[in-house]
Order: structure tokens, then sequence, then C-alpha cells
């Protein structure tokens, strides 16, 4: 299994599962770095499986709309809608922890990822108070500057508040706490809602 491999032709390959966050599709509508995008939105056409994730946070009529344009842009190809559905804590130090840690305290969270507006909302939909967001590029290194920037930022909220980051983000940091304050990792699970059985018999079908 290999992220982000669909545009490099030359990998050899069994199957293509294409994901598309349905909460932002197209990327703005530019390739990287200015948009999300990898490649143009007509080279799904060559995709195994199109995943649509984030399901959860766009109405049956967005996701109506979507599916519309998948299916002209790749048509044939199956479709399978996903959510992605917290389960845990996880901190630096490998340990983990229950959502319930975070009840009735107040929650800050920063980020470098593609769509930090949707890790927000995943921590909106926990019904936790949100408080301070912070965002960085995608793919941030975090240097010594940020951290003592974060540290700082830290230190200006609650003192019972908890701060929250992505997996992706906490193996770049690396520290349990920031300015005292726990720092944990939201541990995410891609939960298939609809076309987990297309997605099945092309996966056994790559697999032979």
């Amino acid at each position: 299994m290999l992220d982000d491999g669909f545009q490099h032709r030359r990998l050899a390959r069994d199957l293509d599962v294409v994901l598309v966050d349905a909460t932002q599709p197209w990327g703005w509508g530019y390739l990287f770095p200015r948009g999300l995008l990898r490649e143009t939105p007509t080279g799904l056409r060559r995709a195994g499986v199109v995943l649509l994730t984030r399901c959860d946070q766009v109405s049956l009529s967005e996701r109506g709309r979507l599916r519309e344009v998948v299916d002209r842009l790749a048509p044939g190809v199956p479709v399978v809608e996903a959510t992605h559905r917290p389960t845990e804590l996880v901190n630096s130090e490998r340990e983990c922890a229950s959502l319930q840690k975070l009840a009735g305290r107040p929650v800050v969270g920063f980020c470098g990822i593609g769509n930090p507006d949707a890790f927000r909302r995943t921590l909106e939909k926990l019904e936790l108070s949100v408080g301070d967001f912070r965002t960085f590029p995608d793919h941030h290194r975090y240097t010594p500057a940020d951290i003592t920037d974060l540290e700082r930022w830290a230190g200006r909220q609650a003192k019972d508040c908890v701060v929250v980051t992505t997996q992706k983000d906490l193996v770049k940091v690396r520290l349990p706490r920031l300015a005292g304050k726990e720092l944990w990792s939201l541990r995410v699970r891609l939960s298939v809602e609809s076309g987990r059985d297309a997605l099945d018999r092309k996966l056994k079908e790559a697999l032979g």
C-alpha cells in the first residue's frame, strides 16, 4: 500500500483506491501547492475505486451532487462512502486514553494538514468546547522556533485545557505536553458507510 501514489504512472500497482474529501473534493480547483489536487479531476477515470471521505460532514444533497460529478468523471468506477470516526487519544509516549478524557474540559488544537477545517469539525462533532485553533501548512515541519511559539500559545490558554492535534502532527512535535498542558493526538478510524461490497470485491480481485 502506498499513499499519494496515484499520479506516479510508472509505479506497479494492483488497485488504485482514490480518496476524495467530501468537504473539499476539488482542492479549491488548483493543483498542489496552490491547491490540494495532485492531478486534474479527469484522472479519476483511471481509478479502481473512488472512496469519498468525511461524508458525515456534508449534507445528503451535497453528497449526492458529488457522486454525480464523480460518476461523470469516472463512469463505471465503484464509489464508496466513508466517515472519519475518532476512537481514542494517543500521546507521544504511546499512552492511550478514552475520548471521555476531554469531556467538560476546554480544548484547543493545532494541525498542519491539507484540510484543517475538517479536523476542527471532527473535534466539534465530539461536542467539545473547542477554543483557540492554530493551523500550519500541509506537511509542515515543526522547527524549534515553531515549538517555542506553540509553547507560548499553549501557556496563554486556560490552566485546565487540553491541547489536541493530529497523529500526523504529533510525530513531528514529539512532546507529551506544551507549557504544562497535556498534548494528545486524535486517533481516527475510517469507517465505510456504503459501498462495502464493491470495495471488498475489488480488493479480492487485486489480491488474487
